[in-house]
């Protein structure tokens, strides 16, 4: 599985650069904002792929000595170790940390590329420190199912600002509905401050 994450593989992010940085920092700006504090602290990227949400941490005032990250991926790896020093070649499934570790968990889009995602949220929660806080973010099906039947030239307009939406990356393993996700979340002992279910029409006329 670790093989599919090569050079082409993330050649179709490059583009996306700029928006998952200002994304980042505006998700670590609203969590900010809800727990009344910036984010310090032990942080851990889950899937940093080219480093983009690890510049957006930066940027946001994160300390590059407090970033880690993780990644099945060779390619990956190397790539972000231009940007912080704390990168580990690991799945998350079997994470070589100590229970208790980190403050704050940053995992978007990288759920749904796990065959057991059950097994990953409980290693999760496992090194999260009690009163640590995890951000994750996967695919609605739900909306999957909408864009499918979008006309052509909306699903082009889309792909163009946002990237495919169609989910037929064969990388993507688990592809749950939110209810299944909410169930996993509580299974496996998180408690939730704050859920958002997107809808990709609100999404396509905000971005557009």
């Amino acid at each position: 599985m670790k093989d599919s994450y090569n050079k082409e593989y993330f050649k179709k992010f490059i583009k996306e650069k700029k928006y998952k940085i200002l994304f980042t920092i505006k998700i670590l700006e609203k969590i900010g904002k809800l727990l009344g504090k910036k984010i310090l602290g032990r942080v851990l990227v889950i899937g940093p792929g080219l480093g983009y949400e690890v510049l957006g941490m930066l940027y946001y005032g994160i300390k590059n000595k407090n970033i880690y990250t993780i990644d099945i991926s060779e390619f990956s790896t190397k790539h972000v170790r231009r940007i912080i020093r704390n990168v580990i070649l690991a799945d998350v499934q079997k994470l070589p940390f100590k229970n208790n570790t980190f403050d704050f968990i940053f995992a978007a889009d990288v759920l749904e590329h796990i065959c057991n995602p059950l097994n990953a949220l409980y290693e999760l929660r496992r090194i999260l420190k009690p009163g640590g806080l995890i951000y994750v973010r996967v695919p609605n099906t739900f909306s999957i199912q909408i864009y499918k039947t979008l006309p052509k030239y909306i699903q082009s307009i889309w792909k163009f600002f946002l990237g495919d939406y169609s989910s037929d990356d064969p990388t993507h393993y688990s592809e749950l509905p939110p209810y299944r996700w909410e169930y996993f979340f509580n299974m496996t002992g998180f408690k939730f401050r704050k859920i958002k279910i997107e809808d990709i029409y609100k999404r396509i006329k905000k971005d557009i």
